[in-house]
């Protein structure tokens, strides 16, 4: 396991994130909220809930409209696709990181560096940052340039 990956993982077991039950709908909710952000659109702490609702109504309406079809032996292989999937996002993820000039490896390390350096709760079974001045004079930001491949 890469340096970085185990930052990642510190953060989930620390906080004990990986002892929630897995909920498909909430941590496809979650990727979409955090995809936004890549569009430069933020979902508060107060529209989450509501979030989740809409974005339950467009997968069962993306279904009705035709837009999906049904994956033939997902029930056989219900394990098998959702890895594949998660695999899949994270594939894009790093394509989309070398499109734009950075190492995956060093961004995650930049990324797994901040998250694990933030204070916070556990609410609803998502980890809520403690905003404080205290607690935010402690995080340590992550610094993408330092992730920047060669010639950028």
């Amino acid at each position: 396991m890469s340096d970085a990956i185990k930052g990642l993982v510190k953060f989930q077991t620390d906080r004990e994130l990986d002892k929630k039950p897995y909920e498909a709908l909430n941590e496809h909710t979650n990727i979409v909220a955090e995809l936004l952000e890549t569009l430069g659109l933020n979902v508060p702490k107060e529209n989450r809930t509501k979030f989740g609702v809409e974005f339950a109504k467009f997968v069962a309406n993306a279904k009705i409209e035709g837009l999906t079809t049904d994956i033939e032996d997902f029930e056989e292989n219900k394990e098998h696709e959702t890895v594949d999937g998660y695999c899949d996002v994270i594939t894009f993820a790093v394509g989309a990181l070398l499109k734009l000039g950075y190492d995956p490896e060093k961004s995650l390390q930049q990324c797994s560096q901040e998250i694990n350096s933030r204070a916070g709760v556990m609410l609803n079974g998502k980890f809520e940052k403690d905003m404080s001045e205290e607690a935010q004079s402690l995080w340590l930001p992550a610094n993408y340039t330092l992730a920047l491949l060669d010639g950028k």
